[in-house]
């Protein structure tokens, strides 16, 4: 467990600027902090996701499974939130697997947790937070997939013309195109 934190630990960050010490209280206790070193798993991608991070110091990477390998997607600085999504629909799953780029202080909420927060001036900060957050991360996921979708129709086109060169029987079931886009986006086809 570590040490509860210091109000000036999120107070510094923009997104509490407008708020006081006793505002941020709520998310300064000791059970919420946790502390991840460098490189360290926080979670994987398929893991049950039931809870978000706000990072208060550090860097994490969230890094997406494609054909086998593990492509970065995005970063996550302090005073940002990572996880969210989670807390949007029940039992759901995570989308990636992230990692600290850096050694990272987080503050851990659930869906409880935050409920706990009603009527307070912090829940309503974390709220917009979470809102720009998505949106964000939203337009980067759809920049990142852009660039595999381009990588998987090369890889198609290789296909296709290796098989026009060496003319080999075809599986019974071969995964098109929109399959393949969907294995990336992790849906199951």
């Amino acid at each position: 467990m570590s040490a509860p934190l210091h109000p000036s630990a999120l107070l510094r960050l923009e997104l509490f600027r407008s708020l006081s010490a006793a505002d941020v209280a709520p998310l300064c206790r000791a059970e919420l902090i946790e502390a991840f070193p460098s490189g360290a798993t926080v979670f994987r991608q398929d893991d049950v996701a039931d809870h978000l991070l706000l990072v208060i110091e550090g860097q994490l990477r969230a890094w997406a499974e494609v054909g086998g390998r593990s492509e970065p997607v995005a970063d996550v600085f302090a005073g940002e939130l990572v996880g969210e999504a989670a807390l949007f629909r029940s039992a759901g799953r995570r989308t990636a697997t992230l990692k600290a780029a850096k050694a990272t202080r987080a503050v851990r909420l659930t869906k409880e947790g935050l409920e706990s927060l009603s009527g307070e001036r912090v829940l309503a900060v974390l709220q917009r937070q979470m809102l720009i957050s998505t949106a964000r991360r939203l337009r980067t996921t759809n920049h990142a997939m852009r660039r595999v979708w381009k990588r998987v129709q090369q890889q198609q086109e290789i296909e296709v013309a290796s098989e026009a060169a060496e003319p080999t029987p075809v599986p019974a079931k071969r995964k098109g195109l929109w399959g393949q886009f969907l294995e990336v986006l992790g849906s199951t086809s």
